[in-house]
């Protein structure tokens, strides 16, 4: 009986039925009954423990492949999702993915799909610099988000290489003095309570500083910046110290942009690979011819009359 409990379960109801008072044929036709309906609960009921009881697990069932919905045979549609249906062999307990199962395997896919989206980054298409994707401006000031540059002045001053030996030389070096100014309101911190304007009239000073704060901002975007900060602004010191020279070794310290050419051209690479709205300022303006006009006209003259005087 152990091992066929369907069947114990079967006589146990059958002997139920019989009652001393009731005429016998009455009783056979109570007790049928209840023995016709404990066979139909046994071979209606589908992978529970009574079906199993008696053996009989190589019955066929329908399950719904999509919501695991178990539907009577013959059906052609599932009754929980209404899917089209497959008839098949019962499957396993251990087979058939559990709700939570699925949740946890749905959230484990989502993780690693964002995981590899984070790890792939996205290129920024003004410096070409991969942004892990966490944020939403890049850090030459694209704006991811938005499509556009955030920024609207460029990270350090931006002016082409021969249009900065120009006015240095037709301004005797006062356009120097103007490239440091601007270049210290650009690395001015926001919580930093400096002078442009009076680190720019000690230029030969600060140059120190300056050319060290320039040379991080440059290497942080990944731009190369090989030179020497620290000698660039010793050359730039003594180069303004020789003005005191006879003539016309005194004009030596005309060259004094020089020494600021190898960090404008480091400033400029770190310039064309951001995305600002400020002019690039590589044309000249009217204003500039007019200073070329009237500063290299005196520095001609300044030229000869040092040549001259030094006779």
């Amino acid at each position: 009986m152990g091992r066929y409990p369907g069947l114990g379960l079967l006589l146990a109801t059958t002997h139920a039925g019989f009652r001393a008072d009731e005429p016998l044929g009455a009783q056979f036709a109570r007790v049928f009954r209840r023995a016709a309906a404990v066979l139909g609960a046994m071979f209606a009921c589908r992978g529970d423990s009574l079906f199993r009881g008696v053996g009989l697990t190589t019955r066929l069932d329908v399950f719904c492949s999509h919501c695991e919905t178990r539907n009577p045979d013959g059906a052609n549609y599932c009754l929980g999702c209404g899917a089209a249906l497959h008839v098949g062999v019962v499957p396993a307990a251990s087979a058939r993915p559990s709700a939570v199962a699925a949740s946890v395997a749905d959230d484990v896919s989502a993780t690693a799909a964002h995981t590899v989206n984070t790890l792939q980054g996205k290129q920024c298409p003004a410096c070409g610099l991969y942004d892990p994707g966490i944020s939403e401006r890049c850090d030459c000031g694209y704006n991811f988000v938005a499509g556009q540059p955030n920024l609207t002045s460029s990270p350090l001053f931006a002016v082409s290489t021969h249009k900065f030996i120009v006015l240095s030389i037709c301004t005797f070096g006062l356009y120097e003095l103007y490239w440091c100014y601007q270049n210290w309101v650009r690395l001015r911190g926001p919580d930093e309570r400096i002078s442009p304007l009076g680190r720019a009239l000690f230029a030969p000073l600060w140059g120190f500083l300056l050319f060290s704060r320039m040379q991080e901002r440059i290497r942080r975007e990944g731009v190369v910046a090989g030179w020497s900060a620290q000698g660039l602004a010793a050359a730039y010191l003594i180069l303004q110290a020789l003005w005191k020279l006879p003539d016309p070794w005194g004009l030596v310290s005309v060259l004094t942009f020089v020494p600021l050419i190898p960090v404008q051209q480091s400033a400029q690479r770190l310039n064309d690979r951001c995305a600002f709205t400020e002019s690039r300022n590589t044309s000249y303006t009217t204003a500039n011819v007019v200073t070329i006009v009237i500063g290299g006209t005196l520095f001609v003259f300044s030229i000869v009359g040092a040549m001259i005087g030094s006779k």
